[in-house]
């Protein structure tokens, strides 16, 4: 009968003979000698049942233990010699687990156990792959018919707070008015300082993202702004007046796959735009290891406008009146006060000393000099909003006769950015 490893058998003996009676054969047989118990060893080689980290884990500390979880038949209930076994991570062993268990459980030979190993001598780095490879040996010397690996990944590290700036180099905004009777200009630049992660080393990088949003808005937009590593990111369409938020996320290796051959195409548009729709479900990730967010204000690139005028008791509000309309019944000499507002995240809105206006006779060749403001209220500034708003009055600088047609021009009327319109 086969005899297997790893158990006890009971064996006995007895003797027996042949012998031939009257030409038939007969057997004989004495009593049976008394019972010994055989203990048959361990042939089994133990077995990796699994790990912690898993296989194909992501987001693990680089510091994180690993564990080895393991079964054997042993009859000897020993289980997996750590002293012949070999845990290596990236091809570096392990050495002796630092907290061992072993669980037998009754009488019987099958049991289980695991091995925990630190590794922290390994300096494992954020977003790097591990690579471990698992041979074990039971005391009785049964190793592993090859090697068991798995692998994982270490966490991506979030980069430290960027720093960020108004590109102020774009053009004021200033002209002829065209009839918006708000001309915004919602096309500012911010530069971001190259992502860094002080005093971590990072792998597989290739990049990283830019998010943006004003201040106190719930949802963040995707820029389409990459950074190459160790460069400043351009964000464009950004609004002006306002407190921006940004943020960065290291982009790494999982996505090159979506990038030719040839680095430069990187920086290629559509290239970019597959880049950023396969981001955007682990960009939106509230796990995902973003940046703390860096605030900057963008500067004022939108003109001022008029929204009311008035001509003693008589005012005019609708726009196409107020750029090229007729006022009836003003009485001669009477001042003008023009009302108007400014987007200005600096609260400072129209600058009246550079306003020009002018109140001459229709008709007439000669122009008159600009009048000079007679009074100026204070700005009053809407921080919901960032619009200030504020008053001028002008009185004629020429004696004014009744039925008579004149001409108010605003050649120029200008914010303290420098913005202007006419």
């Amino acid at each position: 009968m086969p005899v297997n490893d790893n158990r006890t058998y009971r064996i006995s003996a007895v003797w027996a003979y042949r012998s031939q009676v009257s030409g038939v054969d007969r057997y004989f047989h004495g009593n049976a000698s008394p019972k010994r118990e055989v203990k048959v060893g361990d042939r089994t080689p133990p077995t990796f049942t699994g790990s912690n980290p898993a296989d194909n884990a992501t987001g693990i500390p680089p510091n994180a233990p690993i564990t080895i979880n393991w079964s054997d038949a042993d009859i000897e209930q020993k289980g997996v010699s750590w002293n012949n076994s070999t845990v290596r991570v990236n091809g570096t062993p392990l050495g002796i687990p630092g907290s061992q268990t072993s669980d037998f459980p009754g009488a019987g030979i099958n049991g289980s156990g695991s091995g925990t190993f630190s590794t922290a001598a390994l300096n494992l780095h954020f977003n790097q792959i591990v690579n471990v490879s698992v041979q074990l040996f039971d005391d009785e010397g049964n190793s592993m018919p090859s090697a068991q690996t798995f692998t994982y990944r270490t966490a991506m590290a979030a980069p430290d707070q960027p720093t960020a700036r108004w590109d102020n180099t774009s053009a004021l905004n200033t002209g002829t008015h065209s009839g918006n009777l708000n001309p915004s200009n919602g096309q500012q630049t911010i530069i971001v300082a190259p992502a860094a992660a002080a005093g971590k080393t990072i792998e597989n990088i290739v990049g990283y993202a830019v998010q943006w949003r004003v201040l106190g808005a719930p949802d963040w937009n995707l820029s389409e702004s990459f950074g190459q590593p160790g460069a400043e990111a351009k964000v464009f369409g950004i609004p002006d007046n306002s407190t921006i938020e940004v943020r960065v996320h290291f982009v790494d290796s999982e996505y090159a796959s979506l990038l030719s051959a040839n680095p430069d195409d990187i920086f290629d548009n559509e290239v970019l735009f597959a880049l950023f729709l396969k981001l955007a479900d682990d960009l939106s990730s509230p796990s995902a290891a973003w940046s703390t967010a860096a605030h900057v204000k963008t500067g004022d690139r939108t003109a001022p406008w008029v929204y009311r005028y008035e001509f003693g008791d008589v005012a005019v509000t609708t726009p196409s009146e107020i750029w090229s309309g007729t006022i009836q019944n003003v009485m001669p000499n009477t001042a003008l006060t023009i009302f108007a507002a400014d987007v200005d995240i600096d609260g400072l809105g129209v600058k009246w000393s550079e306003t020009k206006v002018n109140i001459n006779l229709e008709g007439g060749t000669s122009v008159e000099a600009a009048l000079i403001p007679e009074t100026i209220s204070p700005p009053v500034f809407d921080p919901a909003t960032n619009t200030v708003t504020s008053q001028a009055s002008f009185r004629p600088n020429i004696p004014q006769d009744y039925a008579t047609t004149y001409r108010v021009q605003i050649t120029r009327l200008e914010d303290h950015e420098g913005n202007w319109v006419q």
